[in-house]
């Protein structure tokens, strides 16, 4: 492929000389000082001033596509998805320069050009200021995306001052053609308040509805293929694309299908993807080093060697792992690296799909991160709001929860957002199983749009990979193929029970008959694990936590730590068959050995079937001997 070259234009200041004293010159000199440090996708680059016959001459990007007032005359009206993926841009240029104590003063559709790729370039900054103290920027950009989707200003004053008067007043009429939806007038209304207290700020922008169908990272990263592709060549004639029909105009979407596709079949780890052997070599700070040992950890795991390091580099992350790998500790690590604990506020959250795990999540926070003082508390369901509000209000590094109750306490402003830089979804297929999904799209949404992504989990079904394409700007990816997640060192049986009432007596006659160290029993419903913990304790068997029997739904198979399980019975097979190794699985963590009994009934041989498939094992009837072999 040929190399794309930088197209320059040469721009003087029209006929007037230096030595005048005129607002050109001084508007001039501003867009000079502002424009020559500015470094962003969508602001025109220059690329040196200087002095020529006494004119000011600026050496800066030539952007052949046009200015955005060109294109309103020529199509009238944008539809509303190309309207929202260009004020996409524009906000995002709007907040970068808040960012960097710019005030920009003449936002308009002949300002606002296009490159020759068809990106949006925010041009002119003569009436631009320098606010080292800025407060957060408020934007004023109702005119522009009222031109977009209806096609005519808003206001037709007899001068930009009448005008600009009638803007601030909002007398905004809608007219009934073109047609525009809620969100789009609710959006206009909200850039065209009078009191720029009360209009929608730059960081708020990507979260409104509006923008739902699009993924700010990816914008801002280029990844995707604008909707309005100049008719033009490049300098050196390389093609561009020139029309909805250019099939090159889907190679994105092709790309995105063939993913999905191969999303049942196998992963493979980025090629990009360095191995750090010991913890020692990941430049992890010293009182991080104390935690990480003190906890226990002697060498990382292979989730760890691969995943830690490209978090800590701010990479977003899919990573996947067998069951009982360390998981947890990876982002762990990853997030206690990054938050300063100088700083009062919550810097990183971390979504689970349930209340036992967001707990789990804070404790290895704590643990991992003793020699700190780091703050870390689990935000879930069930517990007192008030200590919620008071914990959040305190100051909080890190918050493990439940997306219901995070996005409960974002809401009320208890749970302030904007010093958010990581957010982890750990078990995401579970918390996608569970019906969290809308809840984790609100969350997403008031977090800033560059804030960091890791998603962790031990299977990655087609629906998790679907949300990642709307939440992460080029992830990598350290994945495990699907037939390395083996039931090594498990021996696995099942007992045929013929009817659903005789599996109490079975599991009676089996627990007399075993010395068992301890032992999970897995139902499907917590109704049916209430009803089993019931009878188990009329027949004076032993049934807790702490002790030697813990009956369970697969909520503990999605990371709660069970230590020295030498026996897994499931008393109902899993209704989805990727369950089920993470219930047996347990019994072999970290390379402890383990056996797994499952009562079958006859109804249930073709699930039994379908597991010893999927996983490419063999489940035997279970021998007279089995004590032997625990």
């Amino acid at each position: 492929m040929k190399p794309r070259t930088i197209s320059l234009l040469l721009k003087l200041l029209t006929k007037t000389k230096i030595k005048d004293n005129s607002k050109d010159i001084e508007h001039a000199l501003t867009e000079m000082e502002i424009m020559i440090n500015l470094e962003h996708p969508f602001i025109v680059k220059v690329y040196d001033v200087f002095e020529s016959s006494r004119r000011m001459c600026y050496l800066m990007e030539f952007l052949q596509g046009g200015e955005l007032y060109t294109w309103l005359e020529r199509k009238n009206v944008f539809e509303e998805p190309v309207a929202c993926y260009y004020l996409a841009q524009i906000f995002l240029a709007l907040i970068y320069l808040h960012e960097e104590g710019i005030l920009y003063r003449d936002l308009k559709p002949e300002n606002i050009m296009f490159d020759f790729r068809g990106n949006i370039k925010l041009v002119d900054f003569g009436l631009s200021q320098n606010h080292m103290k800025l407060r957060e920027t408020r934007n004023m950009c109702g005119t522009t995306t009222y031109d977009m989707m209806i096609g005519v200003p808003p206001f037709m004053g007899n001068n930009r001052e009448e005008t600009r008067n009638a803007i601030m007043e909002n007398h905004i009429l809608f007219p009934s053609e073109p047609k525009i939806s809620l969100n789009a007038k609710k959006l206009i209304k909200s850039l065209v308040i009078r009191n720029p207290k009360d209009r929608i700020s730059g960081w708020n922008i990507s979260h409104l509805s509006f923008f739902d169908t699009i993924n700010f990272k990816e914008i801002y990263n280029q990844n995707t293929v604008p909707p309005l592709v100049p008719d033009i060549t490049s300098p050196l004639d390389y093609p561009i694309i020139r029309s909805g029909k250019d099939k090159s105009r889907m190679t994105e979407k092709v790309i995105r299908k063939v993913e999905e596709d191969l999303a049942n079949v196998e992963f493979e780890t980025s090629e990009d993807v360095e191995v750090i052997p010991t913890f020692d070599s990941m430049g992890l700070r010293e009182d991080l080093l104390r935690g990480i040992y003190a906890y226990g950890f002697e060498k990382p795991s292979a989730i760890q060697q691969r995943s830690i390091k490209p978090i800590l580099k701010g990479r977003d992350v899919i990573a996947q792992a067998q069951s009982g790998t360390g998981k947890t500790a990876t982002f762990s690590i990853s997030i206690l690296q990054s938050i300063d604990t100088t700083m009062r506020e919550t810097q990183c959250l971390v979504l689970s799909p349930t209340r036992e795990l967001a707990v789990q999540i804070q404790k290895v926070l704590l643990a991992l991160g003793d020699y700190m003082n780091v703050q870390c508390h689990a935000c879930i369901g069930g517990t007192n709001l008030g200590e919620d509000i008071r914990k959040l209000d305190y100051g909080q590094h890190v918050v493990s929860g439940t997306p219901g109750r995070v996005y409960d306490m974002i809401r009320r402003r208890t749970l302030r957002t904007r010093g958010i830089k990581m957010l982890v979804l750990d078990e995401a297929d579970e918390m996608l199983n569970k019906g969290f999904k809308e809840q984790i799209y609100d969350v997403y949404r008031y977090l800033p749009p560059f804030t960091q992504i890791a998603l962790i989990s031990a299977t990655l079904p087609h629906e998790i990979l679907e949300m990642t394409s709307k939440f992460m700007a080029d992830p990598i990816r350290i994945l495990v193929k699907r037939d390395e997640l083996t039931l090594e060192g498990i021996k696995q049986f099942f007992v045929a029970v013929e009817r659903e009432e005789w599996k109490f007596d079975t599991l009676c006659d089996l627990y007399d008959t075993l010395t068992i160290t301890q032992a999970v029993i897995f139902c499907n419903t917590k109704r049916k694990v209430d009803w089993l913990t019931e009878k188990m304790r009329e027949a004076n068997f032993t049934v807790s936590g702490q002790s030697r029997v813990l009956i369970t739904t697969d909520v503990w198979a999605r990371g709660i730590d069970v230590q020295q399980v030498s026996l897994v019975i499931n008393y109902d097979l899993p209704n989805n068959r990727e369950l089920y190794i993470h219930r047996i699985g347990r019994s072999g963590r970290f390379g402890r050995k383990g056996v797994a009994i499952n009562f079958v009934k006859n109804d249930d041989i073709r699930i039994l079937r379908d597991i010893e498939q999927y996983y490419s094992t063999q489940i035997d009837e279970m021998p007279m001997n089995v004590a032997d072999l625990i």
